[in-house]
């Protein structure tokens, strides 16, 4: 987690690099931030169950933000509760595309 901005900077010094480096930057921030869904999500589920539809998924992914979003303004456990969810949000996204990248071996 603190690599990616230190090679990113280190990338954008040259000039062939700058825009690996900007786009390393960009797809981090969105990375950060998208991990914050994954475990709003996942809360939202622990709380109501399991649901069917895009409707019950989207309510609860705003109820898992919600609670979020209450607990980050607490103001030492905020702090200590962001660094889970981007760490804990991280590994669920990184587990995600691997799961998706991998082929699926047929059994004989």
């Amino acid at each position: 987690m603190a690599g990616v901005p230190f090679a990113a900077f280190i990338a954008c010094i040259t000039i062939v690099g700058l825009a690996v480096g900007l786009t390393t930057v960009l797809l981090y921030i969105i990375g950060l931030y998208s991990a914050h869904v994954f475990v709003g999500a996942w809360i939202g589920r622990k709380i109501l169950g399991e649901g069917s539809g895009s409707g019950a998924l989207l309510g609860r992914l705003a109820l898992g933000l919600a609670i979020l979003s209450a607990v980050k303004l607490v103001p030492w456990l905020g702090s200590i509760v962001v660094a889970i969810v981007v760490l804990w949000g991280s590994g669920a996204i990184a587990v995600t595309v691997y799961r998706r990248l991998r082929p699926v071996l047929a059994t004989a």
